[in-house]
């Protein structure tokens, strides 16, 4: 306590100082005459006086500017928030303005087919192993039933492998279980698209001397009663003779990047399957 007393002895001193200083000049407040102790007063008082109110408004202008500096974060918090808040909003208008673009292709490809079908999304991707298929948010309540083709406005995605009220089970062409009747659109050359490794298919009994080369288009038939004929099916990447067989390897690239697929159409054509095919 007396540690205190014995530090703040000097402020005393000078708030003590003040006080009588500021009593002696109330008492000739209403005189223009000052006598000797009020201006020995005067003289030492005045400097300290400017202190003190130099100190006074110096902690004003710390406390103003402490204000202000919280009031700026404040500000910056909430320009912030709000550049994000519109950020978001620009990227849901970029996604809504791409999605608009692309069912407007799949339905100007639609129109194009003039067979009834039914716009889907997709909702599930399934990779795994060797089973390619995605899931779709139609079902047999839309007229969607199993063998009926799905397309893309860039052209074949696959055909229904099963389906429920409300959602249905596409299998790719990618698949090893599909087979797709397709000939090449350069040559004529026909022969049957099947799935292989993901995201590529093999046309199978084409003869090692048929006309086949990278780069042709492959096309489908038409004569495997699920496809309409025309449709693209892929391009033609590799292309060898199989040494010790009668029929040529030849990989496909499918004309659809799966991955990228979000809406397709589900063409609602009766299968007519020809006898034996799969």
């Amino acid at each position: 306590m007396w540690e205190l007393i014995r530090r703040l002895r000097g402020f005393f001193f000078v708030l003590f100082f003040i006080i009588v200083a500021f009593y002696l000049f109330s008492l000739n407040f209403k005189t223009s005459r000052l006598d000797t102790l009020q201006r020995l007063v005067l003289h030492g008082v005045g400097p300290l006086a400017e202190g003190w109110t130099r100190l006074a408004n110096g902690i004003n202008n710390l406390w103003d500017s402490y204000i202000n500096l919280v009031g700026v974060r404040e500000e910056n918090y909430r320009l912030k928030k709000r550049i994000s808040q519109l950020e978001q909003l620009l990227v849901d208008y970029r996604e809504a303005y791409l999605e608009n673009q692309r069912l407007r292709r799949l339905l100007e490809f639609r129109d194009q087919l003039q067979v009834p079908s039914v716009t889907a999304s997709i909702i599930f991707h399934d990779f795994t192993g060797w089973f390619q298929s995605v899931i779709i948010n139609k079902g047999s309540l839309d007229g969607i039933k199993p063998d009926m083709p799905v397309v893309c406005y860039e052209g074949v995605v696959g055909r229904i492998l099963n389906s429920g009220s409300r959602f249905a089970r596409v299998m790719l062409v990618t698949d090893p279980a599909s087979a797709v009747d397709v000939l090449v659109q350069r040559s004529r050359v026909r022969g049957i698209l099947v799935g292989g490794e993901p995201g590529l298919c093999y046309v199978k009994y084409v003869k090692n001397d048929a006309d086949v080369r990278p780069g042709d288009l492959v096309i489908t038939t038409g004569k495997d009663g699920i496809f309409p004929r025309g449709l693209k099916a892929g391009i033609v990447t590799k292309v060898y003779p199989d040494p010790v067989g009668i029929f040529q390897f030849i990989e496909v690239r499918p004309v659809m990047e799966i991955g990228n697929l979000d809406e397709v159409l589900v063409l609602l054509k009766e299968p007519s399957l020809p006898p034996g095919f799969p």
